[in-house]
């Protein structure tokens, strides 16, 4: 049968002790880890040991009268909330707050009703204590189960091994290499003793077999020497080399050398490759300052083809009538002949025109066999042939006058109020304003279309009942109004709508009034009001006054019947409360008082929810804002009394600052006849002090004579 272990329940020292030894070497966070040295305990109960126990930070100590008014009062404040209360109490855990808490509670119901508590301890269920980690551990039995022991042990060795399981594994592994050393020695010496010989290794040049060479062995000299002279001999200093100095550095050394150089070269070129931006940039700045070399150009070639063309062209045209010795193939100072048989491209420079080669230049430096003197005149005969210019310049300057303006003041570009019409342009700021102005009046002359209602910003409803606008006869007057007026309202709350509420699309069958309509309609119905009514004030649109006559006696009943009367709901539909009939005008309102009673209970019970909901939320606040109500009063109350306390020593200052003078006075008359009566008395005592002297020294001498008399 498997043996079950309850994992809980009291701790003992052994576990106390492996726990504190755990959590040293563990840290605070691998619970797990620890709970596995303990097979009694869960992470949570070891957790729960260490933050309730056996954290030296905690205070074990008997609780002071301040920390206990602090509980009382945090636990007043945050009723429940232990662990916040323990974060106030520096060194007192959850738990401890907790029973001490419910020990100040029972106190204090002790002291009121002791037969209470000993009425509850008489129903307590059972001795069993409901959390052990926050109480002192029992000490271990003498005779300890073998599990409780295996569990010491195992939790000694683990808790001794400092190095972990690789140092373990390399130490093994260090051993087991030793031992193979050893017994590969003894059996190199073995083969050797029998004569057996052993394959040698090659060694490298730094390297030494310390198996058949001894290390810094200097071999003696062969023959017989005097050893007197190594006496005198001073000592030569010993080199100390280790074996890295014999051997030279190892594999892994070697690798990680390459590979921190690697990794240099790597940051070197990554440095370099970062610094190739700027040194290009330099570069480029070097080249932008640099003086520009001078461009050299290949001497100038032609053709043989090209130069016995021109030579051609110039002897064809020495030869044209007119035309002198002198003269150049550009022309001659006033050969008209020339000039006349000159076309466009003859006059035309090419480059191979211009070309001079050493072949066809003569001694006197003449091109093609043109001198350069003639070149020099055919050229001053040219500019010669030139129009004279006439400078003469004209001013035409715009007419100033009047530009012209639109009809909001603005001036129109490039027009004026007379003359032509110059090219002007006009500023930006002004086309802005007065587009500006246009779409303001544009929007003042809609606003102005639209209903009063809309104007104003009165209150709208949000939902149309058509059924209040329908008449029996759709023919009359109030029929033709009530139309008109369901149409407006539609149209005002599909275009217009209230805040909150979508916008729709008008309807079909509205008819826009415009503002002179408008204007028209209002003075018929004032002129016909004027007709009909007199001595009633209308104020207008435009703020003017109108009195009309209207008898007082007609005015008055109707404005009383439209106070008093009623819109009430009927049978027919909304009708007003004096078309209706008694019963139905009760029913109506019946039905009112009943609307308006349940939506009062409706608003009484959001009402109080809120208040519920504002209760839960600001309960703390509401308990925070009455304590410290009072203590502002408390405060306020010593304030005064310290403020009165501090008006009567000021006044008891000041009296006393008066009365010193006098006191002062008579303390110094009382010194001095204090002073005065001292003097006379010791007056009087030497005097008595004198009068006592005489009188012994005559005792004396009487004494004397009755000694000498014989009479003593």
């Amino acid at each position: 049968m498997t043996r079950i272990i309850t994992k809980g329940g009291v701790w003992r020292n052994t576990e106390d002790e492996i726990l504190k030894a755990a959590v040293m070497k563990y840290g605070l966070s691998q619970w797990a880890r620890i709970s596995s040295l303990l097979s009694r305990k869960t992470p949570k109960q070891c957790k729960a040991r260490w933050e309730n126990w056996l954290d030296p930070n905690i205070k074990k100590t008997e609780w002071s009268t301040e920390e206990e008014e602090r509980l009382v009062h945090l636990a007043t404040l945050m009723p429940c909330q232990w662990n916040t209360i323990a974060k106030q109490l520096n060194g007192r855990t959850a738990d401890q707050c907790l029973e001490h808490y419910k020990s100040l509670q029972l106190a204090a119901v002790k002291e009121q009703d002791s037969d209470a508590v000993e009425e509850v301890s008489r129903y307590k269920i059972d001795d069993r204590d409901r959390n052990p980690e926050s109480k002192p551990a029992r000490p271990d039995p003498v005779d300890m189960e073998e599990e409780e022991k295996e569990m010491i042990a195992e939790a000694r060795a683990r808790l001794a091994n400092t190095q972990g399981k690789k140092a373990k594994r390399k130490a093994r592994e260090k051993q087991l290499e030793e031992a193979r050393r050893l017994a590969t020695l003894q059996k190199q010496r073995e083969l050797k003793a029998a004569g057996i010989s052993v394959y040698a290794k090659r060694l490298r040049h730094d390297e030494m077999d310390y198996n058949q060479d001894i290390p810094f062995y200097q071999p003696a000299p062969a023959g017989f020497f005097d050893t007197t002279k190594e006496l005198g001999r001073p000592k030569k200093e010993f080199q100390k080399r280790s074996l890295k100095d014999l051997e030279g550095p190892r594999r892994d050394e070697r690798n990680e050398a390459a590979r921190k150089a690697q990794e240099q070269k790597a940051k070197d070129a990554k440095k370099d490759k970062k610094a190739l931006p700027k040194l290009v940039a330099e570069l480029d700045d070097e080249a932008q300052f640099t003086k520009r070399p001078r461009l050299n150009l290949p001497a100038p070639q032609a053709d043989q083809a090209d130069i016995d063309q021109v030579v051609k062209m110039s002897q064809r045209l020495r030869d044209l009538p007119g035309a002198g010795a002198d003269d150049a193939p550009l022309g001659g100072a006033g050969g008209t002949a020339l000039d006349a048989l000159r076309t466009p491209a003859q006059m035309l420079q090419t480059p191979a025109q211009l070309l001079q080669t050493p072949r066809n230049a003569g001694a006197g430096g003449s091109a093609f066999g043109v001198s350069a003197a003639a070149a020099a005149g055919g050229l001053s005969a040219l500019f010669k042939s030139l129009p004279r210019p006439q400078n003469e310049i004209e001013l035409e300057l715009p007419n100033e006058e009047e530009p012209a303006l639109d009809e909001d003041g603005f001036a129109l570009p490039g027009r004026r109020s007379g003359g032509p019409a110059p090219m002007e342009v006009e500023d930006a700021e002004d086309i802005r304003l007065r587009e500006e102005r246009r779409r303001q009046a544009e929007e003042e002359r809609r606003l102005l279309e639209r209903s009063q209602v809309v104007q104003r910003g009165l209150p709208r409803p949000g939902q149309l009942h058509a059924q209040l606008f329908r008449h029996a006869d759709s023919s009359t007057v109030a029929a033709l109004i009530d139309q008109e007026l369901l149409s407006m309202l539609e149209h005002d709350a599909a275009v217009h709508p209230p805040a909150g509420t979508p916008a729709g699309r008008a309807p079909a069958g509205f008819v826009h009034v415009s503002l002179e309509e408008m204007a028209s309609a209002k003075e018929l119905i004032e002129a016909e009001l004027g007709a009909s009514l007199g001595g009633l004030s209308v104020s207008t649109d435009s703020g003017a006054t109108v009195t009309l006559p209207v008898a007082k006696a007609d005015f008055e009943p109707a404005h009383e019947h439209v106070l008093v009367s009623m819109l009430l709901s009927g049978s027919k539909g909304h009708q007003m409360s004096d078309d209706l009939s008694r019963s139905e005008r009760v029913t109506a309102l019946r039905a009112n008082y009943d609307q308006i009673r349940q939506a009062m209970i409706r608003e009484d019970k959001r009402a109080r929810r809120i208040e519920s909901r504002l209760a839960i939320v600001l309960g703390g606040y509401i308990k925070r804002a009455d304590a410290l109500s009072k203590e502002a009063i408390e405060v306020g109350t010593r304030l005064d009394t310290t403020l009165q306390d501090e008006v009567a020593f000021r006044h008891l200052a000041e009296v006393e600052a008066s009365g010193a003078e006098s006191r002062s006075k008579q303390l110094e008359s009382a010194c001095h006849s204090i002073a005065e009566d001292e003097a006379r008395a010791q007056r009087h005592f030497a005097e008595l002090s004198a009068e006592y002297d005489q009188l012994r020294l005559q005792i004396a001498d009487v004494k004397s004579k009755l000694i000498s008399g014989g009479v003593i």
